[in-house]
């Protein structure tokens, strides 16, 4: 495993309890020996879409009315948005994480996609998960999340509720294959 997971998922096992991250994928935008920040990749937000978050930032005129959705994405900074990416639409506050994926903070993204000329692919998140110095990794070490690097096709193409099935398929696991009875060897 590589020091630091930017560019990378975390998906959680059953030894998280916490029901914000109960069965949660996160993708790893920003990991180093400080800190860690994440979006949650598989949890909808029941009150919000990109038609309501346009009036939200006075863009009145969207043409993509297909009431897209929008993501949880962590419960720190709830009512901040991040639009996680596919790099062939790079604006210039945004951060480029690998050859895959790119992340905008930026309402400029949010109004090119409503127009139809954003990037190909596009998650809208409210909010991001974080960890403190060290964190991250003890809760690793405590069997917590499984990493896997990012994958297009999960994070992009994969239904939403299958996100965290098809994340832990890729480590040849199926879900009714793990416990929350970990041990170390």
């Amino acid at each position: 495993m590589p020091k630091f997971l930017d560019g990378h998922l975390l998906i959680a096992t059953p030894a998280i309890s916490d029901p914000r991250f109960m069965k949660s994928v996160i993708f790893l935008c920003s990991h180093d020996s400080n800190h860690a920040m994440g979006l949650v990749v598989n949890k909808i937000n029941e009150e919000l879409n990109l038609e309501m978050l346009c009036e939200s930032i006075s863009f009145k005129t969207p043409r993509l009315t297909n009431n897209s959705i929008i993501l949880n994405g962590g419960p720190m900074e709830v009512s901040r948005g991040f639009v996680l990416h596919s790099n062939d639409h790079i604006l210039p506050d945004s951060k480029v994480i690998s050859n895959d994926f790119a992340i905008t903070c930026s309402t400029d993204l949010i109004k090119e996609i409503a127009l139809g000329k954003g990037p190909v692919k596009y998650i809208i998140t409210l909010g991001y998960a974080s960890w403190y110095s060290g964190q991250l990794e003890s809760e690793l070490k405590q069997n917590s999340w499984l990493t896997i690097p990012a994958d297009p096709e999960i994070v992009f193409y994969s239904e939403i509720e299958k996100k965290w099935s098809k994340a832990l398929g890729v480590l040849g696991v199926l879900p009714n294959q793990i416990t929350d009875q970990f041990g170390c060897a």
